[in-house]
């Protein structure tokens, strides 16, 4: 596997966890009383977010 491949797929893996974020944000879920809290969800997006805008430059600055 190459380094562009790679990084292809930490872009899909990164707007995965950010769409995760959304939706567990907006069901609800942080209001049970199990370890899901809202700010576990908002690690989750703010995380995934900078990973995806990292690796999209890089991605831009590398093959196009």
């Amino acid at each position: 596997m190459n380094f562009e491949k790679s990084l292809l797929i930490v872009i899909a893996l990164s707007f995965i966890g950010f769409i995760i974020g959304l939706i567990g944000k907006n069901l609800g879920n942080h209001k049970k009383k199990t370890l899901r809290s809202e700010d576990v969800y908002k690690y989750i997006i703010s995380t995934s977010v900078i990973v995806l805008l990292l690796s999209a430059v890089l991605y831009s600055i590398l093959y196009n």
